[in-house]
């Protein structure tokens, strides 16, 4: 699925990353993003992300990761247009498997 997989834990050291790919054109395919992550980093990253230029956005797909079942929660990931899928925590070969089939 993946030959490299860069970890953040930082929503702002995140972006910054992106920021400098961007300029070159190598956006990754996919960023997984905790969306509940202590200190709201996960929020922080996703009005970050937004924030990037559109032609950076458009090739990047965001998964948002999440244990809530919270629907208000739901809503506003559902209303986020940046968000490509959202999946359960944890992250499992299952998730992968149909993440690979939504992306076909």
């Amino acid at each position: 699925f993946a030959k490299e997989v860069i970890a953040y834990r930082n929503g702002k050291k995140a972006c910054h990353f992106l920021r400098e790919v961007a300029e070159t054109n190598q956006m990754p395919d996919y960023i997984f993003v905790n969306i509940n992550m202590r200190n709201d980093e996960g929020q922080l990253f996703s009005e970050l992300f937004e924030q990037l230029p559109e032609t950076a956005r458009k090739y990047t797909k965001l998964v948002f990761l999440s244990s809530s079942t919270s629907p208000m929660q739901l809503k506003e990931i559902a209303k986020n247009k940046n968000v490509f899928a959202h999946m359960s925590r944890p992250l499992i070969k299952s998730n992968i498997d149909q993440l690979i089939a939504l992306a076909a």
